[in-house]
């Protein structure tokens, strides 16, 4: 089996076949059909000690611990989770040591445009970062920057739009779900749609802050959403199951919120190739980390700079991002005194939508 993640179940003849039935109709069987894998059917530690019990036969020296972890384990050890890891993201707190932990062992919405080959080193570094190679990026001037003004903005937004912003440091993709867990969120805020007075369905709000290339006082807000941050935005939709966002740019000149609308025919895609990076280039490799084994026979999950629906899917995020409607722009942040003239107008074309 080629793609690496068979020595993970050498020992378990039904999960064996079963990764050798799927991957005998589709080469990259951990984006599509991914439903018909023994990993779902196996899920439960219990189910599978059950299932695999060939293996007491055929492995007759095989521990009966090894059994009963089973598949659940593989997937917690490509979570990077150590047995009993708490994964409660309630009252966590962003930039915590334990915000930093559960985003360690998962793709992030923020780093979605590297898994999907946005960046020339994006997918080799992202990689690297999660299997230990590398140390994860610490942040520059722009970031800096943008950390700093965001609570600003984001009380500017709501001065501006009338809405109430709610904050949630982390969200696991379908938690619980093991096939999924691999992927989370952390956005600006959720905008609560019964105390916000414009909207019968909440949304999300994220925030940027251009750094304007070392000269932020002189930047104006951009004139469209930049393609890049699309896997961004559609992955917090997706994430947090909401179905329009609110993309806001703050600059000191002016700001504007341009509306992102769900895409689920994008999140299909983007969710595939994704897929196929996590389970057959980090997890795989990570395991024969965990083995001990020579970086040798870990570079050989190291991933392509591109994925080869990398350039449809930077298509698609163009075609999003000019579809995205300018809900708002003022071209220099105007005197408090004229908010409720400002925030009536957006009203009018909120309810025009």
């Amino acid at each position: 089996m080629s793609d690496g993640l068979g020595d993970l179940f050498e020992t378990c003849e039904i999960c064996a076949g079963s990764l050798a039935e799927v991957h005998g109709r589709h080469s990259s069987f951990f984006s599509r059909d991914l439903r018909s894998l023994s990993l779902l059917r196996h899920r439960r530690r219990s189910d599978h000690a059950r299932h695999c019990s060939t293996l007491v036969a055929t492995r007759g020296s095989a521990d009966v611990s090894n059994l009963q972890n089973g598949l659940a384990d593989a997937v917690k050890a490509g979570l990077g989770l150590s047995s009993g890891e708490d994964e409660s993201t309630a009252d966590l707190q962003q930039r915590t040591e334990q915000w930093q932990g559960l985003r360690k062992g998962r793709i992030t919405a923020s780093a979605f445009g590297n898994a999907l080959g946005f960046w020339k080193t994006g997918r080799t570094e992202l990689w690297e970062e999660k299997l230990g190679l590398r140390k994860p990026f610490a942040g520059n001037q722009a970031t800096v920057w943008g950390t700093n003004q965001e609570a600003g903005a984001i009380e500017r937004y709501k001065q501006l739009t009338g809405n109430v912003v709610e904050h949630i440091a982390f969200k696991i993709y379908k938690e619980g779900d093991e096939l999924h867990g691999w992927l989370g969120a952390s956005p600006d805020g959720l905008i609560n749609a019964s105390l916000s007075r414009t909207y019968t369905n909440g949304g999300i709000l994220e925030v940027k802050c251009p750094h304007n290339k070392g000269s932020p006082e002189t930047g104006s807000p951009w004139t469209s959403v930049p393609h890049y941050y699309m896997p961004q935005a559609q992955g917090l939709l997706e994430i947090f199951d909401r179905e329009w966002l609110d993309f806001y740019v703050w600059c000191v000149n002016g700001s504007s919120i341009y509306r992102i609308y769900r895409d689920e025919t994008y999140w299909g895609l983007i969710f595939r190739v994704m897929s196929e990076y996590w389970w057959g280039n980090i997890v795989p490799a990570r395991h024969h980390l965990q083995k001990g084994e020579e970086l040798d026979r870990v570079q050989a999950y190291r991933p392509q700079a591109k994925h080869p629906l990398t350039d449809e899917i930077m298509s698609m995020s163009r075609l999003l991002a000019v579809r995205a409607p300018l809900i708002w722009k003022d071209v220099k942040t105007p005197a408090l005194g004229s908010d409720q003239h400002l925030r009536e107008k957006l009203e009018l074309f909120y309810h025009s939508l």
